[in-house]
């Protein structure tokens, strides 16, 4: 790239500007629109994404769905809710809390959706809010695979509705511990079915029935 002082960086080929912008301009960018375009853009540009594999038999209509959170530490001096601590973070111990999603179809990994999560923020609704806009682009449900900290029979119940089935580490409640000794004791199955049900004390109760795999 050529450079005169005073002057505007010319690259090789002739252009003024970068093809794809710094993440500078795009945090500058981001701050004039406001959050909620922000969002809008960022929705419209993954749906389209999803949209255009799927017509490209890139990928297949039933698709499998991948959940998981993910942490960005945060250096400002913002006290809200929108910033959760950490101890993970390099210098810091603030982060933002977001819930990633992805589709996995014909070998092809594509990004689906992001969402920031506030404190106390229950996750169910984002989940099945994901879900449902997602089958309302044209998309079925095959497995939705998550990490253990999902492991929630309300969820569960409600992905069975929209007919998906759930890939997902089991906890290690006390049924759970004992089902896997009876294994080990050769008095047990390796796949067995059982009910999950809401704790006790929940305002809605929830009972879905699952079948654990002993690997």
């Amino acid at each position: 790239m050529n450079e005169k002082k005073g002057r505007r960086k010319i690259f090789a080929d002739g252009r003024k500007k970068r093809e794809v912008p710094h993440q500078t301009d795009v945090n500058k960018y981001l701050q004039k629109i406001g959050l909620k375009k922000a969002r809008n853009i960022l929705r419209e540009c993954l749906d389209h994404q999803l949209k255009e594999a799927l017509y490209l038999e890139l990928i297949s209509k039933k698709v499998n769905v991948l959940i998981d959170f993910t942490e960005h530490s945060y250096y400002g001096k913002r006290k809200d809710k929108m910033i959760k601590g950490t101890t993970r973070g390099k210098g810091t111990k603030k982060m933002r809390h977001y819930l990633g999603f992805s589709i996995l179809s014909r070998g092809i990994h594509l990004y689906a959706g992001l969402e920031h999560i506030a404190k106390g923020q229950p996750k169910v609704p984002v989940i099945i809010k994901f879900l449902e806009h997602l089958i309302e682009l044209g998309f079925e449900l095959n497995y939705v695979m998550m990490d253990r900290e999902f492991y929630n029979a309300e969820l569960l119940h409600e992905i069975k509705g929209l007919k998906g089935n759930v890939l997902i580490p089991a906890k290690a409640y006390k049924r759970i511990t004992k089902i896997i000794e009876e294994y080990l004791n050769g008095t047990g199955k390796r796949v067995r079915k059982y009910t999950l049900s809401s704790a006790p004390g929940k305002e809605f109760q929830f009972f879905q029935n699952v079948y654990l795999i002993i690997k």
